[in-house]
């Protein structure tokens, strides 16, 4: 399981690490093979994972550090931006 922030019918989830210098692995799978199945309440979702990039994902930063406040602990604690994908119904 993942933490997740979800908007409407769009999930993000961030690729923190708990803090670790590297992307997790799950991160290069998704950009390697982005059209995914995930599972949220009634069952599977058929989604494409896209990495934020620029104002999207400063906006998306924005609003998952003010839920989720260890998030953006995390990013202070690594020299890489912490990624953060937009999962949207396919």
């Amino acid at each position: 399981p993942l933490v997740h922030l979800q908007q409407k019918d769009r999930i993000y989830i961030v690729g923190s690490a708990s803090g670790s210098e590297k992307h997790p692995a799950w991160y290069h799978n998704l950009v390697a093979n982005p059209d995914i199945s995930y599972e949220l309440g009634d069952g599977p979702v058929e989604a494409r994972a896209t990495v934020l990039e620029g104002e999207d994902r400063a906006t998306a930063w924005t609003e998952i550090v003010a839920a989720f406040p260890f998030f953006g602990d995390y990013q202070d604690q690594v020299s890489r931006e912490v990624p953060v994908f937009v999962l949207t119904p396919r």
